[in-house]
Protein backbone atom coordinates (compact mmCIF):
# COMPACT_ATOMS: atom_id res chain seq x y z
CA UNK A 1 0.00 0.00 0.00
CA UNK A 2 1.31 3.35 -0.90
CA UNK A 3 0.21 6.26 1.51
CA UNK A 4 -1.46 9.55 0.41
CA UNK A 5 1.65 12.18 0.23
CA UNK A 6 -0.66 14.96 -1.24
CA UNK A 7 0.90 15.05 -4.88
CA UNK A 8 -0.37 17.35 -7.72
CA UNK A 9 -1.42 15.47 -10.99
CA UNK A 10 1.89 13.63 -12.29
CA UNK A 11 3.17 14.47 -15.41
CA UNK A 12 3.46 11.61 -18.19
CA UNK A 13 6.99 12.07 -18.24
CA UNK A 14 7.04 11.57 -13.73
CA UNK A 15 4.38 8.57 -14.40
CA UNK A 16 6.99 7.11 -16.89
CA UNK A 17 9.67 7.27 -14.78
CA UNK A 18 7.62 6.09 -11.77
CA UNK A 19 6.42 2.75 -13.61
CA UNK A 20 10.51 2.68 -14.93
CA UNK A 21 12.30 2.81 -11.39
CA UNK A 22 9.53 0.22 -9.91
CA UNK A 23 9.70 -2.40 -13.17
CA UNK A 24 13.52 -1.86 -12.18
CA UNK A 25 13.35 -2.31 -8.75
CA UNK A 26 11.57 -5.48 -8.96
CA UNK A 27 13.97 -6.80 -11.64
CA UNK A 28 16.89 -6.00 -9.48
CA UNK A 29 15.22 -7.80 -6.15
CA UNK A 30 14.51 -11.14 -8.60
CA UNK A 31 17.82 -10.97 -9.74
CA UNK A 32 19.83 -10.73 -6.44
CA UNK A 33 18.50 -14.00 -5.93
CA UNK A 34 18.56 -15.99 -8.71
CA UNK A 35 20.34 -16.19 -11.75
CA UNK A 36 18.83 -15.15 -14.67
CA UNK A 37 19.52 -18.25 -16.37
CA UNK A 38 17.40 -19.50 -13.94
CA UNK A 39 14.39 -17.89 -14.72
CA UNK A 40 12.06 -18.86 -17.22
CA UNK A 41 9.59 -16.07 -17.88
CA UNK A 42 9.87 -12.53 -15.55
CA UNK A 43 6.96 -10.26 -16.42
CA UNK A 44 6.09 -6.66 -14.15
CA UNK A 45 3.07 -5.04 -15.09
CA UNK A 46 2.80 -1.80 -13.70
CA UNK A 47 -0.68 0.31 -13.90
CA UNK A 48 -0.78 4.34 -12.90
CA UNK A 49 -4.29 4.94 -12.77
CA UNK A 50 -4.66 9.08 -11.80
CA UNK A 51 -7.90 10.47 -11.05
CA UNK A 52 -8.39 12.38 -7.58
CA UNK A 53 -5.22 10.22 -6.07
CA UNK A 54 -3.34 7.90 -7.78
CA UNK A 55 -3.47 4.49 -7.92
CA UNK A 56 -0.53 2.19 -8.67
CA UNK A 57 -0.94 -1.71 -9.27
CA UNK A 58 2.01 -3.75 -9.51
CA UNK A 59 1.63 -7.39 -10.88
CA UNK A 60 4.86 -9.80 -10.98
CA UNK A 61 4.60 -13.35 -12.89
CA UNK A 62 7.72 -15.22 -11.92
CA UNK A 63 8.30 -18.35 -13.54
CA UNK A 64 11.81 -20.22 -13.01
CA UNK A 65 13.62 -23.68 -13.72
CA UNK A 66 11.05 -26.59 -12.35
CA UNK A 67 14.60 -28.30 -10.58
CA UNK A 68 15.05 -25.27 -8.48
CA UNK A 69 14.84 -25.26 -4.92
CA UNK A 70 12.70 -22.11 -4.47
CA UNK A 71 9.31 -20.54 -2.96
CA UNK A 72 8.90 -18.66 -6.07
CA UNK A 73 5.21 -17.22 -4.71
CA UNK A 74 7.38 -16.00 -2.01
CA UNK A 75 10.38 -14.92 -3.92
CA UNK A 76 7.54 -12.91 -6.09
CA UNK A 77 6.00 -11.19 -3.10
CA UNK A 78 9.38 -9.73 -1.54
CA UNK A 79 10.01 -8.64 -5.23
CA UNK A 80 6.57 -6.89 -4.98
CA UNK A 81 6.89 -5.44 -1.55
CA UNK A 82 10.51 -3.93 -2.16
CA UNK A 83 8.59 -2.63 -5.55
CA UNK A 84 6.33 -0.93 -3.50
CA UNK A 85 8.58 0.78 -1.32
CA UNK A 86 10.19 2.05 -4.27
CA UNK A 87 7.23 4.12 -5.44
CA UNK A 88 6.39 5.36 -1.85
CA UNK A 89 10.14 6.98 -1.60
CA UNK A 90 10.06 7.81 -5.47
CA UNK A 91 6.88 9.71 -4.45
CA UNK A 92 7.64 11.17 -1.30
CA UNK A 93 10.82 12.79 -3.27
CA UNK A 94 7.90 14.19 -5.66
CA UNK A 95 5.91 15.66 -2.80
CA UNK A 96 8.70 17.30 -1.02
CA UNK A 97 10.27 19.05 -4.43
CA UNK A 98 6.34 20.27 -4.54
CA UNK A 99 5.74 21.72 -1.15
Amino acid sequence: MVEYFGLPKLSDEQLNALCSAVDGVARNYVFSHISKKDVIELSVQIEADQNDILNLTIDIDLEVDPFLELNVDKLAEEALDFAFKAAEEKLQKIASVVK
